[in-house]
Protein backbone atom coordinates (compact mmCIF):
# COMPACT_ATOMS: atom_id res chain seq x y z
CA UNK A 1 0.00 0.00 0.00
CA UNK A 2 2.84 2.43 0.70
CA UNK A 3 1.87 6.07 1.24
CA UNK A 4 -1.31 5.71 -0.80
CA UNK A 5 -4.61 5.72 1.08
CA UNK A 6 -5.98 2.14 0.96
CA UNK A 7 -9.51 3.42 0.31
CA UNK A 8 -10.50 6.02 -2.25
CA UNK A 9 -13.82 7.82 -1.84
CA UNK A 10 -16.23 7.66 -4.78
CA UNK A 11 -19.99 8.37 -5.00
CA UNK A 12 -20.78 7.64 -1.33
CA UNK A 13 -18.52 4.57 -1.19
CA UNK A 14 -15.03 3.66 -0.15
CA UNK A 15 -13.36 1.82 -3.02
CA UNK A 16 -10.81 -0.69 -1.76
CA UNK A 17 -8.32 -1.80 -4.37
CA UNK A 18 -5.80 -3.54 -2.13
CA UNK A 19 -7.82 -6.28 -0.39
CA UNK A 20 -6.87 -9.53 1.31
CA UNK A 21 -8.56 -11.66 -1.37
CA UNK A 22 -7.39 -9.48 -4.26
CA UNK A 23 -10.90 -8.39 -5.31
CA UNK A 24 -11.69 -4.68 -5.52
CA UNK A 25 -14.61 -3.77 -3.22
CA UNK A 26 -17.01 -0.87 -2.86
CA UNK A 27 -18.24 -0.25 0.68
CA UNK A 28 -21.12 2.19 1.30
CA UNK A 29 -20.17 5.04 3.63
CA UNK A 30 -22.60 5.39 6.54
CA UNK A 31 -25.02 8.33 6.04
CA UNK A 32 -23.80 10.01 9.24
CA UNK A 33 -20.37 10.58 7.70
CA UNK A 34 -21.03 10.58 3.95
CA UNK A 35 -21.78 14.33 4.01
CA UNK A 36 -18.30 15.13 5.37
CA UNK A 37 -16.69 16.44 2.19
CA UNK A 38 -13.32 17.51 3.55
CA UNK A 39 -10.73 15.27 5.13
CA UNK A 40 -12.70 12.03 4.95
CA UNK A 41 -10.37 9.24 4.02
CA UNK A 42 -9.67 5.80 5.37
CA UNK A 43 -6.33 7.01 6.70
CA UNK A 44 -7.92 10.01 8.42
CA UNK A 45 -10.62 7.84 9.98
CA UNK A 46 -8.01 5.38 11.24
CA UNK A 47 -5.91 8.18 12.74
CA UNK A 48 -8.95 9.66 14.52
CA UNK A 49 -9.89 6.17 15.71
CA UNK A 50 -6.46 5.71 17.31
CA UNK A 51 -6.81 9.05 19.13
CA UNK A 52 -10.35 8.23 20.32
CA UNK A 53 -9.15 4.81 21.47
CA UNK A 54 -6.37 6.43 23.49
CA UNK A 55 -8.73 8.97 25.08
CA UNK A 56 -11.19 6.19 25.99
CA UNK A 57 -8.43 4.12 27.61
CA UNK A 58 -9.05 1.29 25.15
CA UNK A 59 -5.66 1.12 23.49
CA UNK A 60 -6.02 -2.66 23.13
CA UNK A 61 -8.80 -2.12 20.55
CA UNK A 62 -7.72 -2.44 16.92
CA UNK A 63 -9.36 -0.68 13.98
CA UNK A 64 -9.90 -4.12 12.44
CA UNK A 65 -11.97 -5.11 15.51
CA UNK A 66 -14.70 -2.81 14.24
CA UNK A 67 -15.45 -5.46 11.59
CA UNK A 68 -16.60 -7.80 14.37
CA UNK A 69 -18.79 -5.11 15.87
CA UNK A 70 -20.29 -4.13 12.52
CA UNK A 71 -21.02 -7.75 11.56
CA UNK A 72 -22.64 -8.46 14.92
CA UNK A 73 -24.72 -5.27 14.76
CA UNK A 74 -25.96 -6.10 11.25
CA UNK A 75 -26.82 -9.69 12.22
CA UNK A 76 -28.64 -8.50 15.35
CA UNK A 77 -30.67 -6.09 13.20
CA UNK A 78 -31.81 -8.98 11.01
CA UNK A 79 -29.41 -8.54 8.09
CA UNK A 80 -28.81 -11.91 6.44
CA UNK A 81 -25.38 -13.58 6.39
CA UNK A 82 -25.08 -13.22 2.61
CA UNK A 83 -25.39 -9.42 2.83
CA UNK A 84 -23.11 -9.15 5.87
CA UNK A 85 -20.54 -11.25 4.02
CA UNK A 86 -20.77 -8.97 0.99
CA UNK A 87 -20.16 -5.89 3.14
CA UNK A 88 -17.16 -7.59 4.76
CA UNK A 89 -15.88 -8.87 1.41
CA UNK A 90 -16.08 -12.54 2.26
CA UNK A 91 -16.30 -15.20 -0.42
CA UNK A 92 -17.95 -17.78 1.85
CA UNK A 93 -20.49 -17.82 4.68
CA UNK A 94 -17.95 -19.74 6.78
CA UNK A 95 -15.76 -16.63 6.98
CA UNK A 96 -18.73 -14.43 7.85
CA UNK A 97 -19.84 -16.68 10.70
CA UNK A 98 -16.58 -15.98 12.51
CA UNK A 99 -17.49 -12.28 12.60
CA UNK A 100 -21.19 -12.58 13.42
CA UNK A 101 -21.61 -13.15 17.11
CA UNK A 102 -25.35 -13.56 17.57
CA UNK A 103 -27.04 -12.18 20.66
CA UNK A 104 -28.82 -14.69 22.89
CA UNK A 105 -32.10 -12.81 22.35
CA UNK A 106 -31.95 -13.49 18.61
CA UNK A 107 -31.41 -17.19 19.24
CA UNK A 108 -34.37 -17.32 21.67
CA UNK A 109 -36.53 -15.47 19.13
CA UNK A 110 -35.69 -18.09 16.51
CA UNK A 111 -36.64 -20.94 18.85
CA UNK A 112 -39.93 -19.28 19.86
CA UNK A 113 -40.96 -18.94 16.19
CA UNK A 114 -41.26 -22.72 15.95
CA UNK A 115 -44.88 -23.75 16.00
CA UNK A 116 -46.43 -20.34 15.41
CA UNK A 117 -49.43 -20.36 13.12
CA UNK A 118 -48.93 -19.02 9.63
CA UNK A 119 -51.60 -16.51 8.65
Amino acid sequence: MGDRDPAERENGHFVLTDTKNGDQRRIPIHPRIVSAKVGLSYGRIEKNFREARRLAGMEWLRFHDLRHSAASAMINQGVDLYTVGAVLGHRSATSTKRYSHLATGKLAEAVFRIGKKVA
